[in-house]
């Protein structure tokens, strides 16, 4: 039943279905493999088991408490003056999520360790954070903060006596690729702006820019899929220290100093005018050559569109 309403269902569990179906793999496959598992469960509306919210709280919420939390508080937040306790309320219900989660990744783990005991790599990772009302909204919506774009990545390589290594380096989701591929011995392709963060499991460094960007379209803080349609939401950030931002949409700028001002509080726009002007030409350098990709891209989707029609 899952197989045949899940593409058709709002977000719901689909660990226990996901972790079924990689425990029925692993124990079958007797030849090397990547597989690939994107679990939904961490994700609005919070639902978690009565079980897991328990590990959090003396007593589960009622059905009118998450109906009211998850429905209206968190999707409606503009309507409600929020309250520490309605934070806390939806933090509960996410933390549940997770350890619900975690339960199931668990048991594949378990299971990868007995049947696949040298000569595997396994990769835990988030696709964004979640914003719990720091900068007035929650989600992940149109926000660049650190709330949204930090999050968890452990990698493992099973049968390798490794130390385990606490790396404090900010890293990019565009890594993952040539870290996999590196693994497998294939070539890295040299359009990948990413880099192989094998090195840093066994202990090594490895040279990269200083800088990460991230970016996105959004509109009245709802993300959109490209210029036309929402204005360029950005951040930049330099030697795991100083991060800027630029809202396109209401022409304003951010300087944090992440280390002494982690939650990014203080905006110290104006305190360094050449710190500034080193991120703005960095923006204008970034945004030209998106720009340029994107033209080419065009121009190849309309040729290949000609080609189809013809």
């Amino acid at each position: 039943m899952t197989e045949i309403l899940l593409p058709f269902t709002p977000i719901a569990y689909n660990a226990p279905y996901i972790a079924n179906k990689l425990s029925t793999l692993v124990g079958n496959i007797n030849k090397p493999f990547f597989v690939w598992a994107h679990f939904m469960d961490v994700h609005s509306p919070y639902n978690p088991p009565k079980k897991n919210v328990i590990q959090f709280r003396n007593q589960d919420f009622s059905i009118s408490e998450r109906e009211f939390l998850t429905s209206k508080v968190y999707s409606h937040s503009h309507k409600f003056k929020i309250s520490q306790k309605m934070i806390d309320d939806l933090k509960i219900l996410y933390d549940g999520e997770i350890h619900f989660l975690d339960e199931h990744l668990a048991k594949i783990l378990n299971l990868i360790y007995k049947k696949l005991n040298i000569d595997c790599l396994v990769i835990i990772l988030a696709d964004h954070g979640e914003s719990f009302y720091e900068h007035g909204l929650f989600g992940h919506q149109g926000s660049v903060y650190e709330e949204v774009l930090k999050i968890p990545l452990i990698i493992g390589e099973i049968g390798k006596e490794n130390s385990l290594n606490d790396v404090q380096d900010t890293v990019q989701l565009i890594d993952i690729a040539p870290t996999i591929l590196e693994y497998f011995d294939l070539d890295i392709p040299p359009n990948f702006e990413g880099k192989s963060l094998l090195a840093t499991t066994r202990g090594e460094s490895i040279e990269r820019e200083d800088l990460v960007i991230s970016e996105c379209y959004q509109k009245n803080s709802l993300m959109k899929r490209n210029q036309q349609e929402g204005y360029i939401l950005l951040s930049i950030r330099k030697n795991n220290e100083w991060k800027y931002i630029y809202n396109e949409e209401r022409e304003e700028e951010f300087i944090f100093n992440l280390k002494n001002d982690p939650n990014e509080k203080t905006n110290l726009y104006g305190k360094n005018k050449f710190l500034l002007q080193e991120f703005r030409e960095i923006r204008e350098k970034h945004i030209l050559k998106r720009n340029e990709s994107t033209n080419e891209k065009s121009k190849i989707m309309n040729a290949i569109l000609k080609l189809d029609l013809k």
